[in-house]
């Protein structure tokens, strides 16, 4: 089975209806489930931006044209220094802590064919508020789309810039690109906001993306990362 996550596999999808959650913890709490990986922080502490999106005729290369399938899916992706790692001076990483579906197929694919962590969660939504359960643990936020809510500088600039995935298995680091269109990145406001996922979470913003946008994730290639 761990050879199945070597394969040069690409991914296609159309990602809709996509919410980004940022809230930052302390480190102490982060790092027994991360790889020694540089990471950007905010008042000295590391960056957490969930994603919630809705995929859209997701379609691995090795399935004949025609199959695809469509999952909501959740994932804690922790923000990572790489400005001085593949040379182009910009951070453009996540590194994948969890990934959540509430279907058992993607999380039995997923774990096969991905090095995402995908773990099965229970979902309840009602309007604009989202809750996932998993295990004892829940994130649970609100969107109020009537407001902008605080804007950090500079980490919107930060997440719009985003196309490198990191992900660790038994071979070592591995990164892979992403290509999209766009990212507009649409300033909401975030009301109650609870987890105990992390007992440190500080909420920092909110964003909406109310476009459709076209996603490529390309095979992973190894990443020669010296551990900071």
């Amino acid at each position: 089975m761990r050879l199945l996550k070597n394969l040069s596999i690409g991914y296609k999808a159309f990602l809709k209806d996509i919410r980004l959650i940022n809230f930052s913890v302390e480190e102490d709490e982060l790092r027994p489930s991360l790889p020694l990986l540089p990471l950007v922080r905010m008042n000295n502490r590391p960056i957490i931006s969930l994603l919630d999106v809705k995929l859209h005729r997701l379609k691995p290369s090795f399935l004949v044209t025609g199959l695809h399938f469509n999952y909501r899916h959740i994932a804690f992706r922790v923000l990572i220094k790489d400005d001085g790692l593949h040379g182009d001076g910009i951070n453009r990483g996540i590194y994948y802590l969890h990934s959540f579906t509430d279907n058992p197929f993607i999380v039995r694919c997923g774990k096969i064919f991905t090095n995402f962590n995908f773990r099965h969660g229970h979902i309840r939504e009602h309007q604009h508020s989202f809750s996932l359960y998993h295990g004892g643990k829940w994130i649970s936020y609100e969107l109020d789309f009537n407001g902008s809510g605080d804007r950090p500088g500079g980490l919107m600039q930060n997440l719009m810039q985003i196309d490198r995935a990191y992900s660790l298995n038994e071979q070592g680091m591995k990164y892979t690109r992403v290509r999209r269109n766009d990212l507009p990145l649409r300033p909401v406001s975030c009301t109650r906001f609870d987890t105990n996922f992390f007992s440190s979470a500080r909420l920092i913003d909110a964003y909406y993306v109310n476009q459709t946008l076209d996603y490529e994730w390309l095979p992973a290639e190894r990443c020669n990362l010296v551990p900071l």
